[in-house]
């Protein structure tokens, strides 16, 4: 029996002006998912969100929470807990108190319980008596969100809550948020542009392009299948190879390496773009291995492997090179045999 959703969104529409942020969603949440909002910077996902919260109106389209229209609603009154990139703590409080605020008309005894189980939940347990000052700022954003816990919301909207931290603590935070929303069982919508973030953290990913829910899938399915080329080309697949019909074979970012160096005078002339085109059409379904030729004309390290940029004709494959192929800055200019796996390049439109 599939279990009707918490929060339905039918055609929302925000506009600024005659500028339309969000042109027309659909989505339902069930209750206890976790949806990331992912797009570019300006794809309206987080005037989607600020919609649900009650921060902008809706000029078009019904928000149904539960089956009631919450449309009229105010912000206060919608129950939802929110959660912002700066975290928004209040300077003049301890950690205590900023997590305290939203549940201030509790008995004080029965405050102080809930302020003690969402510490502890978010691992800030032994810092309630600490300034906001001293904290971190990954220490920071752990006490906006058991600010935003402490009621007990039902659903929770977060918004770029990591994007102001270094990667290395995103990454961390990001798989420990995801535990922590399971523990506390609340609905969530997620924003963000970090791709490798909502990927650690969501049930299901919404990708937004100009204002539309363009993908929404869970993110091995997304991944495996991202459907329209704009939706490929944001999650980092590319180049697009024509495989005829408007459709476009694309080439996943793990799926093309460095195979050998070819030596001056050695086998192996230069694929052109029509030839790469011709070799991946007559590959046909996707398990083929392609061995093009082409000339590195940019390299940098990476973690184990370089990174480079391999030319042919007008199209820029990346690839990895592994170590024993020498030094990226060495790399530069070398003529170079590529394996190409399409088991992992999805055919788009």
């Amino acid at each position: 029996m599939t279990t009707a959703p918490d929060l339905r969104l039918q055609g929302v529409t925000v506009r600024y002006g005659s500028t339309i942020a969000v042109d027309g969603v659909d989505l339902q949440i069930r209750a206890g998912e976790i949806v990331a909002l992912l797009g570019p910077s300006g794809s309206g996902k987080s005037s989607l969100l600020r919609a649900v919260a009650g921060l902008e109106p809706v000029a078009a389209g019904g928000l149904l929470w539960r089956g009631q229209s919450i449309v009229d609603i105010p912000t206060h009154r919608r129950g939802f807990g929110l959660m912002f990139q700066d975290g928004q703590l209040f300077p003049h409080r301890d950690v205590a108190g900023n997590v305290a605020y939203g549940i201030r008309a509790l008995p004080r005894a029965e405050r102080a319980q809930r302020v003690r189980e969402v510490l502890d939940v978010v691992g800030m347990g032994e810092y309630a008596s600490r300034s906001v000052s001293s904290l971190s700022g990954g220490q920071a954003q752990r006490v906006a969100l058991a600010r935003s816990l402490a009621p007990r919301p039902e659903l929770l909207l977060l918004d770029e809550p990591l994007s102001a931290l270094d990667r290395s603590l995103r990454e961390r935070l990001s798989s420990e948020i995801r535990q922590i929303l399971r523990e506390c069982g609340a609905s969530c919508i997620y924003v963000t542009h970090d791709q490798d973030e909502a990927f650690a953290v969501a049930d299901r990913i919404g990708v937004m392009i100009d204002g539309r829910l363009a993908a929404l899938a869970a993110p091995q399915e997304l991944w495996a299948a991202p459907g329209r080329r704009d939706v490929a080309d944001f999650l980092g697949f590319g180049p697009f190879i024509p495989v005829g019909e408007g459709r476009w074979r694309a080439l996943a970012p793990a799926s093309v390496r460095v195979r050998r160096v070819i030596d001056e005078g050695g086998a192996g002339a230069l694929t052109s773009e029509v030839e790469l085109e011709e070799m991946t059409a007559a590959a046909g379904q996707a398990g083929a291995i392609l061995h093009p030729v082409g000339v590195i004309v940019d390299a940098r390290g990476g973690r184990g492997h370089s990174l480079v940029e391999v030319r042919m004709g007008d199209k820029t494959l990346k690839a990895r090179a592994l170590p024993n192929l020498g030094a990226a800055s060495d790399l530069v200019g070398a003529l170079v045999e590529l394996e190409v796996d399409l088991s992992s390049c999805p055919v788009v439109v």
